[in-house]
């Protein structure tokens, strides 16, 4: 009997939600760009939490998350009408195996036209991309994985706030730059890299907002050799393929890796699979070329590091029509948020320059990232009150994914 291929179930990877599953297909399908030579670029923020990108589907406009962690296409369950019919089941497990004999349909979807770049009918499945949209304040169509874009090269250059498909020759070349050998897994990139002395396998992971993330085994070791500090307090993971429940978070003491020093750089528990997030590319202009199997990485001195928002407001949020609703504060009675009189439930309708209806999560990192170490007036709504108030939030100097707690200077 032929065994139905296993995948992943996709998951939600916003930090403080409920852990969630990794999606990978073993189906994959080709994908073309309009020419040949043709560098196809979009715009990233200052501090992304995922990368998007605008798509259409049949002449509607879209936005995806584009996720070099996740091997084929996803659209949102309301666009189940775009679908031309169920194309089978597939079978849902963890990274080490089935998860209670799960399975999930499949269905044949819409080509999608992300700029000049046409991916073409394929197999994918149906998910709510509802808590991606809400972390980063944009409705989302889908996800569309690396293997969308085969033969191309992807690359991210965070200081020139853009991520671009081409298949010409390399765009990151000269002094500086290292490359690697990486293999595409079920349609994910890994490589395999030195960590403190020991050679470490990574998944490159652009639609995880972690920095990085470490398998429990390779935790403890770190832990007991003294590279990673424990964080006391414990909390949900940062990414897709952590524990289910609390998993342990923390911060490296020392170490490099890929040339950059990791003091200081968050490091979170997972399952499965070692993850370097979007957090830590941060740190990077990076060329992945998947067909070609290598990964060229130039390290950017003194870069910006990647904002923890949560850190810094004091606040889990989430986005709905251009306003943030707090879900949650963090740390419980020393956040700004909670400091300035914020509750759970509140309702933050401007934000500094962020007026009526513009409160969306890339513009609020945005100005996180102007105003950290002032005061910016916040107005508030509280339906348990039915009242709106303003209040003055004193935002701390910067607290990134590469300071976490503030405990370690790099």
């Amino acid at each position: 009997m032929k065994q139905s291929p296993q995948i992943l179930i996709p998951g939600i990877r916003s930090t403080w939600w409920s852990v969630a599953f990794w999606l990978l297909f073993s189906l994959t399908s080709d994908s073309c760009l309009a020419a040949e030579s043709e560098v196809v670029r979009f715009p990233i923020p200052r501090a992304p939490r995922y990368l998007t990108v605008p798509g259409k589907i049949a002449g509607r406009e879209y936005r995806f998350v584009f996720d070099t962690g996740f091997s084929d296409n996803a659209l949102d369950t309301s666009l189940r009408e775009l679908t031309e019919g169920e194309a089978g089941e597939v079978v849902a497990g963890g990274v080490t195996g089935p998860r209670d004999n799960v399975t999930m349909k499949r269905f044949h979807l819409p080509a999608i036209q992300i700029g000049s770049i046409s991916v073409p009918k394929s197999v994918g499945i149906l998910f709510g991309t509802r808590f991606f949209g809400e972390t980063i304040g944009e409705e989302l169509g889908g996800v569309v994985g690396l293997s969308n874009v085969a033969g191309a090269k992807f690359y991210l250059d965070y200081q020139a706030r853009q991520l671009a498909w081409h298949r010409g020759d390399w765009l990151l070349h000269g002094p500086g730059v290292s490359e690697v050998e990486i293999k595409v897994i079920f349609g994910v990139p890994r490589v395999k890299l030195s960590l403190d002395g020991r050679t470490v396998p990574f998944a490159i992971d652009t639609g995880s907002n972690s920095c990085v993330m470490l398998q429990t085994e390779a935790f403890d070791v770190f832990v007991a050799d003294g590279i990673i500090e424990v964080n006391p307090v414990r909390g949900r993971a940062q990414g897709a393929l952590a524990t289910r429940g609390q998993s342990r978070q923390g911060w490296f003491l020392k170490g490099e890796l890929m040339g950059k020093g990791l003091r200081g750089v968050s490091v979170v528990e997972a399952a499965g699979v070692n993850i370097l997030g979007l957090g830590w590319w941060g740190g990077f202009t990076s060329e992945i070329d998947g067909a070609g199997g290598k990964l060229r990485y130039r390290v950017v001195p003194n870069t910006a590091p990647p904002i923890s928002y949560q850190l810094t407001l004091g606040a889990i949020l989430i986005h709905e029509q251009g306003r943030a609703r707090v879900f949650g504060l963090i740390p419980s009675g020393q956040g700004a948020a909670e400091r300035a009189g914020l509750q759970a439930d509140d309702v933050i309708e401007e934000f500094g320059p962020l007026g009526r209806g513009k409160v969306m999560g890339d513009a609020l990192l945005d100005v996180l990232a102007e105003k950290t170490g002032t005061a910016v007036t916040v107005k508030v709504y509280r339906p348990s009150e039915m009242r709106r108030f303003e209040v003055t939030l004193a935002l701390p100097a910067i607290v990134s994914m590469w300071d976490f707690a503030g405990r370690a200077k790099p």
